[in-house]
């Protein structure tokens, strides 16, 4: 398993120790992003070229797909290792903040 590691600002203003994705998560991230950029730019075509709107509308929902499916592999990568780290090695408080952080980033995805 190889993981990158820098130290960066986030939340509250405080440094943090990540992990970066693993590879093969990496791999798969950037795989779906790069078939939603491409679709976004079909979808932009069609939308100048005054395509039928049904015909958009699916293009579109399949970039929102790939997107979707970008966002669940990244959120995987962060469950399984900096979420999991942080619960075994953090003191209570660091606890609470990655709870909050991640209900945070779900209410923003509408996942509750």
């Amino acid at each position: 398993m190889t993981f990158y590691q820098t130290t960066y600002t986030i939340g509250l203003g405080k440094n943090y120790l990540f992990k970066f994705m693993k590879k093969e998560s990496k791999a798969k991230a950037l795989a779906h992003l790069k078939k939603a950029s491409g679709m976004i730019k079909k979808v932009s075509d069609m939308v100048e070229n005054d395509s039928y709107c049904i015909d958009v509308l699916q293009q579109s929902l399949a970039a929102i797909g790939f997107i979707k499916s970008a966002n669940k592999v990244i959120l995987e990568n962060h469950l399984n290792c900096c979420f999991k780290e942080g619960m075994v090695k953090k003191s209570s408080k660091k606890q609470d903040e990655l709870i909050q952080e991640l209900l945070r980033i779900m209410d923003k995805a509408k996942c509750l």
